[in-house]
């Protein structure tokens, strides 16, 4: 395991604190396995991600080294623009105001499935949704 980076994330809307999540110990996996469902079918696919000890944060591997990541050239979506009473809000952020593939994927962290939300950029670098969102205000 490789230690790339210790950050602590937490937002908050109207004074109520909505998510917070450290970075800790990242693993690196070549030819890692991803899978979803489309059109009720199952597709797998080979890529190199990574992801945190938690398991609940995961990235492709170009995200996860910095190298030239659309994930984090971005700048922040205020709240009230992705916010409504209908929809996932880190789906709108994913889809209309990056203009990439909002997806619902389970990830193979060591032996076990790992369900995520991931923002799938046009390159075909991703990065979870959650820290996606953290970027906003």
């Amino acid at each position: 395991m490789q230690k790339i980076c210790s950050v602590l994330i937490i937002w908050t809307i109207n004074s109520q604190s909505i998510i917070a999540a450290t970075t800790d110990d990242i693993t690196c996996v070549k030819v890692g396995q991803i899978k979803w469902y489309e059109n009720n079918f199952l597709k797998t696919q080979k890529k190199d991600y990574c992801f945190n000890t938690k398991r609940f944060e995961i990235e492709s591997s170009e995200c996860a080294q910095n190298i030239n990541c659309k994930a984090h050239q971005y700048q922040s979506v205020p709240f009230d623009k992705i916010f409504s009473k209908q929809g996932s809000p880190g789906f709108k952020l994913c889809s209309r105001f990056y203009n990439s593939t909002p997806k619902d994927i389970k990830f193979k962290a060591k032996k076990e499935w790992v369900s995520v939300s991931i923002c799938i950029f046009p390159d075909g670098q991703f990065i979870d949704i959650p820290r996606l969102m953290a970027r906003s205000r």
